[in-house]
């Protein structure tokens, strides 16, 4: 067969494996959905804590139901599936070795008798990428892992968002239930005031002092709807829902806390938090860089074998070395490089460890403190609803005026109140404490990618 034929057959065959072009357009249209999934799997899903617990909409969605749609359905995961799959295909293509190269020439002739058309082939491989390919792919797989594992962190941080955004909007609408409570009391005074007041049995002042009592608690009723709004759109946002959509969301009990099982935890914080596990295979991944680049300051070697035939049809086969002398350069810049990412990868991983230990610390003794808080507001609580009742017991019976009971009655809810923000304030530090703590991320095994 002729030179040119194996070179068209050679490049046949390259272009064979070539991937295509598809274009893919932007889709600027937003329809975002309207309604929630009914249904979700489980075992499906990449956080442990989240696979225990069953999906069941039909009651109402708690707090773990809420984090389970947000893990499956929330365009912030989307966008951080798609970064996690761009850094998988940076680290494949840092690990692929180079292609080999081919070249070839002719030569013809012209105004001379009794010669012939000369060629060239040859082709040539960098030996170098062979010396650093197992340094290369080293690092490759780690960068993978760390990409995975950062992706799985986002998918707890999310979750843990979802749970607070449920837990905020269940006690500002309990709060605000307490509220509408005391406004219909308020606003069934202020009729009978005004009642009073046209039959000339109340001064003006009097009328005043009761309607500024009934817009004190109609303004308190206006900052909680707003305020319920603005978490029930944060909420349909992360969950990717229609603003309009209103989610039936139910309250769930405290969960138990048990601080021999968090302090055992926070020993193993290094070894359960995904994004520390992430950090420590970026830095793995750095290392196997460091090497590389080690690697690199010895002579490299390209290789490559030719034919030949000049114009007198004398056909010549030769060979062609390469060695790079490391005289200068010695790759020196690149090897500092390296070693100083991976020294700020070091220092990075400490800070954020050191700074997980030392959030994880105060989150429990913020909850020993709020704990106690809680207790004496709900004993006052209590108190004030049992007087607030034996007050109504009393006004029905002609023994306490209006305005006595009402002021008792103001009393106790703004006792139940502060038990509410107490018992709020105690759920989202727990919250924070099991972000803190993490989701006891697997070292093999699934890590939230998407199939």
């Amino acid at each position: 067969m002729k030179p040119r034929l194996w070179i068209i057959g050679l490049l046949s065959a390259a272009v064979a494996g070539c991937a295509g072009y598809r274009p893919q357009p932007l889709d600027t249209n937003v329809a975002l959905p309207t309604t929630v999934r009914l249904s979700v799997d489980p075992a499906q899903l990449p956080l442990p804590q989240l696979r225990r617990h069953r999906f069941d909409p039909s009651n109402g969605l708690d707090g773990d139901e809420v984090a389970m749609l947000a893990v499956a359905d929330s365009p912030l995961l989307q966008t951080a599936r798609d970064t996690a799959g761009e850094r998988r295909a940076q680290a494949f293509a840092a690990g692929l070795l180079p292609d080999p190269q081919l070249n070839g020439s002719n030569d013809y002739p012209t105004k001379s008798s009794g010669t012939t058309t000369a060629y060239g082939i040859g082709a040539s491989f960098d030996l170098g990428a062979l010396w650093q390919h197992g340094a290369a792919q080293q690092a490759a797989h780690h960068q993978v892992r760390s990409a995975d594992l950062e992706l799985l962190w986002r998918q707890w941080q999310v979750a843990s968002q979802a749970r607070l955004l449920c837990s905020r909007i269940v006690t500002l609408e309990q709060a605000h239930t307490l509220l509408a409570a005391e406004q219909q009391l308020f606003a069934a005074r202020q009729a009978h005031v005004q009642a009073a007041f046209a039959a000339g049995n109340l001064t003006a002042a009097t009328t005043d002092d009761d309607l500024l009592a009934l817009q004190g608690v109609q303004q308190r009723l206006g900052d909680l709807e707003r305020r319920i709004l603005h978490q029930r759109q944060a909420l349909n946002a992360l969950l990717g829902l229609d603003p309009e959509v209103q989610l039936k969301l139910v309250a769930e009990p405290l969960p138990p806390l048990s601080t021999t099982e968090v302090q055992q935890e926070m020993k193993q914080l290094a070894r359960r938090r995904a994004d520390l596990l992430a950090l420590q295979q970026g830095y793995a991944a750095q290392e196997a860089r460091v090497r590389q680049a080690v690697l690199a300051q010895f002579p490299l070697i390209g290789i490559g074998f030719n034919r030949a035939r000049d114009t007198g049809g004398i056909v010549t086969n030769g060979f062609a070395l390469t060695l790079n002398l490391p005289l200068w350069n010695r790759s020196q810049g690149q090897i500092a490089l390296q070693r100083a990412t991976r020294r700020r990868l070091r220092d990075a991983f400490h800070q954020r460890l050191t700074a997980a230990y030392a959030q994880v610390r105060q989150l429990l003794d913020d909850g020993t403190l709020v704990r106690q808080q809680l207790a004496q507001a709900s004993a006052a609580a209590t108190q004030a609803e049992r007087t607030g009742r034996a007050a109504q017991t009393a006004y029905g019976a002609g023994n306490l005026d209006e305005n006595s009971y009402l002021q008792l009655a103001a009393a106790a809810t703004d006792k139940r109140l502060e038990a509410l923000t107490l018992h709020q304030t105690l759920t989202e530090q727990r919250i924070g404490l099991a972000l803190a703590l993490g989701s006891a991320a697997p070292l093999d095994g699934t890590t939230g990618r998407k199939q």
